[in-house]
């Protein structure tokens, strides 16, 4: 872009490359005053004020160290849910990969969703329940958590358009609509994928990036000083980015009209069928209602502590909801492959007994 920008005199002449550059320079501190003072930009280009508003020096390691909070049962059980998670996620996503299922766009998508899922659950996650072992405090390993928590960032930026992809793609092969149809077929899906890391790649590099703080309830916030002992004077609200705040707004807003009109889909589309809806869809359905459930909660609680203090229960709540909704996705993969091995097994056995299904519905019709 900045090569095209200045090669223009040549091209278009020197009053259009002129406004250009003007243009370009304006949309440029228009966006570094809009961007949120926290991200990786932050730490590589304006290192000083990186510095400068993360300073440890306003307590010593031990001060620091002090007035953590250490909860070896709550972390421990971090730690087995992360396990237990990504024990059973690993299995589904091979079973994915190397079975002709990966062809269809839904599996592509889940593939993507749940190496998503497995990355959150051993970084975030894992990082998560280890802090609360030992009462870890954003000082004085600082850098190292503000670096976790932009990967956190891509995550959950990733993990939430990728279920709203994932939730159009469910409705849009239960409907079929010709005008949509197509935008999922084949290596099409791979742009879907795509634009979703893209946007994700925004919050990595430009993010707002939490710090883990077992004094405030075993949790991540934007500000060090938040609820430090001591360090209550500092102001909270430069650490808050409202680009975060919109987008939980506008992700909670989406879940919620898709998985409705996703499980109210599939609850008719049942019903013209057979007059209801069978184990497996029932099954899906419910699946579907609680992984939009889990993840809508995460953004209400996570956009809540944006806005207003909550309490450390408030916090730890809202910690292990989003641990859970890092490995539900697994259930509804198995689910789906449930569903497609089922529906292969019922059209094998019509190929290979053919006069047996002739002669079933011989014999509805008869009766």
């Amino acid at each position: 872009m900045p090569l095209l920008i200045f090669a223009m005199p040549w091209v278009y002449g020197n009053k259009l490359a002129s406004l250009a550059r003007l243009l370009a320079v304006s949309v440029s501190n228009a966006l570094i005053d809009y961007l949120p003072v926290t991200s990786m930009e932050l730490y590589l280009f304006r290192h000083e004020t990186y510095r400068s508003l993360y300073n440890c020096s306003y307590l010593s390691d031990e001060e620091w160290w002090a007035r953590g909070k250490p909860d070896v049962i709550y972390g421990i059980s971090l730690l087995l849910i992360v396990s237990l998670f990504t024990i059973l996620y690993i299995p589904c996503l091979i079973v994915i990969y190397r079975s002709k299922l990966f062809e269809y766009a839904g599996y592509k998508l889940m593939f993507y969703v749940g190496l998503i899922d497995v990355n959150a659950l051993l970084m975030s996650s894992g990082f998560t329940g280890y802090y609360t072992i030992i009462g870890a405090m954003p000082c004085p390993h600082m850098d190292l958590s503000y670096f976790i928590s932009l990967i956190g960032n891509f995550n959950w930026a990733s993990q939430s358009t990728s279920v709203i992809i994932l939730a159009l793609n469910r409705c849009v092969e239960l409907w079929k609509p010709s005008y949509i149809t197509n935008t999922f077929e084949g290596r099409r899906t791979y742009f879907w994928i795509g634009a979703s890391i893209l946007y994700s790649m925004y919050y990595l590099w430009f993010g707002t990036g939490l710090l883990y703080n077992s004094a405030a309830g075993h949790n991540w916030y934007p500000s060090p000083y938040y609820r430090v002992e001591g360090l209550e004077h500092i102001d909270y609200k430069p650490y808050v980015s409202l680009v975060f705040l919109y987008h939980d707004i506008v992700t909670g807003v989406l879940l919620i009209i898709l998985y409705s009109f996703l499980v109210g889909s599939i609850w008719w589309k049942g019903r013209l069928a057979g007059g209801s809806l069978s184990k497996i869809q029932t099954l899906i359905s419910i699946q579907s209602f609680c992984l939009c459930c889990c993840i809508v909660t995460v953004v209400v609680i996570y956009a809540l502590m944006w806005l207003v203090e909550i309490s450390k229960t408030g916090a730890k709540i809202a910690s292990v909801v989003w641990q859970i909704s890092n490995g539900i996705s697994f259930q509804n993969i198995i689910l789906k492959l449930e569903f497609r091995c089922t529906s292969h097994h019922v059209s094998t056995t019509e190929q290979k007994h053919p006069r047996r299904r002739r002669g079933i519905v011989q014999k509805t019709k008869e009766n």
